[in-house]
């Protein structure tokens, strides 16, 4: 298991003699209680492969009776010491475990260290670079329609309509946001007339709030009227 300090992603300096993360961005430092960080070098050891969670208790735990509990504890916080709030770096594997998606850097040597596949081809480096692909397009497409959080905080104050039910903004790139609630119900929220799943509207929340609450000052002067 690993004990020499390795770099995630480009992002996350481990020193697993310290119990330490710090983000090579922010240079903000956290410590891991002993378990999470013997977790994190497991998972980074096999990184690209599926590690089962009665492995995991095994290692980890030693069989203890609560360390199913304490896996899946460990494992929120270690995807939020990640910022791994997508759970595209720590995947679940339903009925399995979970796989290790990173790009793994060697701070010895700076050396790429690529975990050896059992078919001798190098389908883990493939996967990598899917990985980053997907991140930059997700991104990319999130910037184009308004979809981070700075962005959804400059959209200029909704425009109302004469519906009292429905609220309608637009942001600076033209994209157009709908929101419709009638009552305490949960609203229904669509950009450029397309309904966003009740999954996908986490995302928007700050905006759905946003413009629930203007809709309701704007009805309750209505009333007052």
């Amino acid at each position: 298991m690993k004990q020499q300090e390795f770099i995630i992603n480009g992002h996350f300096l481990i020193t697993p003699s310290l119990n330490a993360i710090r983000n090579l961005q922010t240079q903000k430092e956290m410590r891991l209680e002993a378990r999470l960080m013997q977790l994190l070098c497991l998972l980074a050891n096999t990184n690209g492969e599926v590690i089962t969670r009665e492995h995991i208790i095994k290692e980890i735990w030693n069989d203890y009776g609560g360390g199913d509990e304490g896996l899946s504890q460990a494992i929120f916080y270690l995807r939020k010491a990640l910022e791994d709030t997508n759970k595209e770096i720590i995947e679940t594997i339903p009925k399995k475990g979970y796989i290790l998606h990173a790009v793994i850097t060697d701070t010895k040597n700076n050396a790429l260290e690529i975990p050896r596949p059992k078919s001798g081809k190098f389908m883990y480096v493939i996967l990598a670079i899917a990985v980053g692909i997907a991140v930059f397009i997700i991104l990319t497409n999130a910037k184009k329609d308004g979809q981070t959080e700075k962005d959804i905080m400059e959209i200029p104050y909704p425009e109302l309509n004469e519906d009292s039910h429905t609220i309608i903004t637009v942001d600076a790139n033209g994209t157009k946001y709908k929101l419709i609630q009638i009552g305490d119900g949960r609203p229904d929220f669509y950009i450029n007339d397309k309904q966003v799943g009740i999954e996908e509207q986490e995302k928007y929340l700050p905006l759905i709030n946003e413009m629930s609450e203007a809709l309701q000052k704007k009805n309750s002067s209505t009333k007052r009227l």
